[in-house]
């Protein structure tokens, strides 16, 4: 249960009441999906967001990330794009562009972190 903070003038937290999340992984620490959540209190607004990892496409394993897979490495790339984005913007209308270019910042960051 997420109550309204003491001083806090965002309506978000009046609106919000619950929120819960699961994650089901076959192979225990190695679960390729991801997820978010977060409050923007400047838009008065939450996000939710679910990033399938694809791991039949994405099974090759990168040591320099802890043996973890492409599929694993690409739905956080993309979900810390999206969260970064949404907790850096200052209006959420027409956002594509600005949505596109962070989720092909943090792709282009990680490609070079694996140096292949």
């Amino acid at each position: 249960m997420i109550r309204k903070e003491t001083g806090s003038d965002s309506k978000i937290w009046e609106e919000l009441d619950c929120f819960f999340g699961f994650c089901v992984e076959q192979k225990k620490d190695n679960g390729e999906d991801s997820d978010l959540y977060s409050l923007n209190e400047r838009n008065n607004a939450a996000i939710v967001g679910v990033f399938d990892g694809c791991g039949g496409s994405g099974a090759k394993k990168y040591p320099k990330f802890q043996n973890k897979t492409g599929a694993y490495i690409a739905s956080r790339a993309v979900g810390g794009a999206f969260l970064n984005w949404f907790s850096q913007a200052d209006t959420l209308e027409n956002a594509s562009g600005d949505i596109k270019r962070e989720i092909l910042s943090c792709l282009t960051m990680a490609d070079q972190a694996v140096g292949e």
